[in-house]
């Protein structure tokens, strides 16, 4: 009778694992994936591997690329407020942005005449700082031409892309689909003009 019930003892410990919690195999039936293809208990505390989930196995996020109704092209006065920002077009100010590296926020009424101009427009928005990609941004722009890259605070996600009639948002740097978007949308405004403002306008 005792070694029968020794026998049955020993049978119940060894369904368990080590620390009484259920068996791997039970551990391993509640991870169900979640929406992104992720287990739901996979990622630990930091979450990294939903993170990569987000972003793609690549370490792209694939942003996509939208078309902008525009309303309007006229050159008007004052600071303009554009209802969708960023703005990929409409009325504008006289003035355009100069082209390159600004350190200090482009107006968007300035740099959308720049978007007139045949220009693309890289935009970056990350309050908790995003400095390789900056330079990155950076990277792109300064080998070519009718392109600017300026922080825009009121950028919905961490960077976007736009041009006469497009643009592109996301909350992870691709460059491949940024260098894309500038080679498809390049020169592709209502003007093509590369020359620097006036004067009065800097």
């Amino acid at each position: 009778m005792r070694l029968l019930f020794t026998a049955l003892l020993f049978s119940a410990l060894s369904a368990c694992d080590g620390d009484g919690g259920a068996s791997r195999d039970e551990d391993a039936a509640f991870e169900k994936p979640d929406g992104n293809g992720v287990g739901a208990l996979d990622g630990g505390p930091d979450g990294a591997a939903r993170e990569d989930a987000a972003s793609g196995s690549d370490g792209s996020c694939a942003p996509a690329e939208q078309a902008v109704t525009v309303m309007g092209q006229l050159h008007v006065a004052g600071d303009i407020v554009y209802p969708d920002p960023p703005p990929a077009g409409g009325n504008h100010n006289a003035c355009w942005g100069r082209w390159g590296v600004h350190d200090s926020e482009l107006a968007d009424e300035r740099f959308v005449h720049n978007l007139e101009h045949g220009g693309v427009v890289f935009l970056h928005n990350c309050p908790d700082g995003c400095a390789a990609e900056v330079q990155a941004l950076i990277n792109i722009v300064l080998p070519r031409d009718l392109a600017i890259v300026t922080p825009y605070a009121a950028l919905p996600t961490r960077f976007g892309v736009v041009s006469w009639g497009y643009r592109m948002l996301s909350d992870c740097f691709d460059r491949a689909a940024f260098e894309r978007f500038y080679r498809e949308h390049r020169d592709r405004g209502l003007e093509s003009i590369s020359s620097e403002p006036a004067a009065s306008c800097l």
